[in-house]
């Protein structure tokens, strides 16, 4: 069975907003399969920039393969975006 991808991630790319430096946090980082299209470029536009790739994270992390896009999702791509103060 090919595991389907879950889409929370375009919801979680604007939690940012509401985040309160005040209480500590100074980034918010997000993570992304390599194919993932559509995250890679949402999450670009809102000024999120890639910081570390956890290579083979998917393939090694689960059973069934997860193709996206017709991609296998191997690699998680984590993308962070500092807190303005």
């Amino acid at each position: 069975m090919v595991r389907e991808p879950y889409f929370y991630g375009s919801k979680i790319a604007f939690l940012h907003e509401y985040r309160d430096p005040a209480k500590g946090y100074s980034q918010i980082l997000i993570g992304t399969g390599n194919s993932s299209i559509h995250q890679l470029s949402l999450y670009q536009r809102q000024g999120f920039e890639m910081k570390t790739v956890k290579w083979h994270f998917f393939t090694e992390q689960y059973q069934e393969p997860i193709i996206e896009n017709g991609i296998l999702c191997q690699h998680l791509i984590i993308f962070g975006k500092e807190i303005a103060s």
